[in-house]
């Protein structure tokens, strides 16, 4: 039986969200950021490329987890304080946050763009 994230946490306006499906960089997985630094981890939703990727309120952020196939663990939701040219500022939020690091969720997800409307995931 599949559970569905709404059933167990219902994002009240997922348009507000932009989906951070965090994998590796050529240089440093996901997962092992998160698990030694979390300053390093907030660090990986500060970046930005030359496009306004988060250009929504939230980022949701998800780390990919390199052990299971298709599987995603949920590293937070974050807020964006300010859009530099160069780099977000963003903090982490308590929305979520008893499912920081617990929450694994199943999604296929291999297209190029790692960050993505909310809603369409």
């Amino acid at each position: 039986m599949t559970i569905l994230l709404r059933d167990i946490w219902p994002i009240a306006s997922p348009e507000t969200y932009k989906c951070h499906f965090a994998r590796w960089n050529d240089e440093h997985e996901p997962l092992e950021v998160w698990a030694r630094d979390k300053g390093e981890w907030q660090g990986w939703q500060e970046y930005r490329p030359s496009r306004d990727d988060f250009n929504r309120p939230y980022i949701f952020s998800l780390i990919r987890f390199y052990h299971e196939t298709d599987i995603w663990l949920f590293g937070g939701v974050f807020r964006v304080l300010q859009r530099h040219k160069d780099r977000y500022e963003v903090e982490l939020t308590d929305d979520g946050s008893g499912f920081l690091g617990r929450l694994k969720l199943r999604s296929p997800y291999r297209n190029r763009s790692t960050r993505v409307n909310f809603e369409n995931h």
